[in-house]
């Protein structure tokens, strides 16, 4: 989560914010910490409570404790064909990354090899 970009923003903005960014529920005191208490506790509660009636985020009560969510009716979706391109975008990255963890083994292992061949100066102290 970045700072440096939340300092200018409203309390409400920062924590909506950072509601959507991570798009899952929270408690009060969740979202209190994983601001890093930029935020006052009282302020957090407030905000969360305003962004719930402007129908931002959604309340749940369980018990004495409230969660908080984004609304994901004002989220966007994703028609067919994003999600096409999405799907191909996966499929490519998980080739490379794929390709790359081969080559990466390929790499330690020739690392491996080496690290326990002699030096040239090694193999010269050996033969004189």
């Amino acid at each position: 989560f970045i700072q440096s970009n939340l300092s200018a923003m409203s309390p409400d903005d920062k924590i909506l914010k950072y509601m959507r960014d991570q798009n899952r529920p929270y408690s009060a005191t969740d979202v209190l910490n994983n601001l890093h208490k930029e935020i006052g506790k009282t302020q957090v509660v407030k905000s969360l409570e305003s962004l719930a009636q402007a129908g931002k985020l959604v309340e749940k009560v369980y018990g004495k404790q409230k969660i908080y969510f984004v609304n994901q009716d004002t989220l966007d979706s994703l028609d067919e064909s994003g999600m096409k391109n999405l799907e191909v975008s996966i499929a490519t990255n998980t080739e490379t990354l794929t390709q790359l963890r081969e080559e990466t083994r390929s790499l330690d292992s020739e690392l491996s090899s080496l690290s326990s061949s002699l030096t040239t100066e090694q193999a010269r102290e050996r033969l004189s």
